[in-house]
């Protein structure tokens, strides 16, 4: 059994840990201001966490065996993502994208008893075609 001070100090830290992520989310979107189309920034928005990486390159590439062979493929970090497109659904908070459609790149792995928790990394395109903004996610 916890005591009330470790409870206290347990929501403490949750919420400087909160505190912190919203701090580096707004620090990312001013740096990128300009560089990516802001309705990016809803659609990463829209996961129940998110975090910037940085700005990353890809190398795109047709991979010999592939369960998904009508997509296409690129590598960064050392793992392979899909190219994929979807419309923007917020749920925790009102965009003026809603129902935009987007494309980017995913990697994306399950956890949880269920398989119902997925977290991985998206690869949002900047504005010069070159370059990625790269955002790690739970949802």
């Amino acid at each position: 059994m916890i005591t009330k001070e470790e409870e206290q100090q347990y929501f403490e830290a949750m919420d400087k840990y909160h505190k912190d992520l919203e701090e580096k989310w707004n620090k990312a979107k001013e740096e990128l201001n300009g560089l990516i189309e802001p309705k990016y920034f809803d659609f990463a928005m829209s996961n129940e966490t998110y975090y910037s990486e940085g700005i990353v390159e890809i190398e795109r590439f047709k991979p010999q065996y592939t369960s998904y062979p009508n997509s296409e493929h690129c590598r960064e970090g050392g793992l392979t993502y899909i190219k994929t497109t979807t419309d923007i659904e917020c749920y925790d908070f009102e965009s003026e994208y809603e129902g935009e459609m987007v494309e980017y790149w995913v990697w994306q792995t399950t956890v949880g008893m269920e398989g119902d928790s997925y977290s991985g990394f998206l690869l949002l395109p900047l504005l010069d075609g070159k370059r990625f903004w790269k955002v790690g996610y739970t949802c």
